[in-house]
């Protein structure tokens, strides 16, 4: 996991600025190529990253209806995953990373404009 939150934060920002480029494109939604991430076993660091890209996208769906202070499951995030595809976020320190790359966000009131 990076040691810096700033240098995963810029890698999410540009995963964001790509993946809004396919969504933005006038396809419909199963013309849209699909993004490819993954590490070496598909399971850890990318669903680290996956599991911090549903809860951000949960917090910018509540904003967008309404919603003053959304809120945040991690493990029924990670539990979703991993429903789907064992193993996803496989370390206490992955784990750990989700809660503590949100707090830091939250510290920095940028929870809402992490694409910006």
């Amino acid at each position: 996991m990076p040691e810096e939150y700033s240098s995963f934060l810029k890698l999410f920002q540009y995963y964001r600025k790509q993946r809004e480029t396919y969504l933005d494109e006038k396809r419909k939604a199963d013309e849209r190529p699909p993004i490819l991430l993954h590490c070496s076993a598909g399971i850890g660091r990318t669903g680290t990253f996956c599991a911090l890209d549903c809860i951000l996208d949960s917090v910018e769906y509540q904003k967008k209806n309404g919603v003053k202070d959304p809120t945040i499951n991690v493990f029924s995030v990670v539990k979703t995953l991993r429903d789907e595809r064992p193993g996803m976020v496989q370390t206490k320190a992955q784990y750990k990373f989700v809660f503590d790359f949100l707090a830091w966000l939250l510290e920095r009131h940028l929870l809402g404009m992490y694409t910006s």
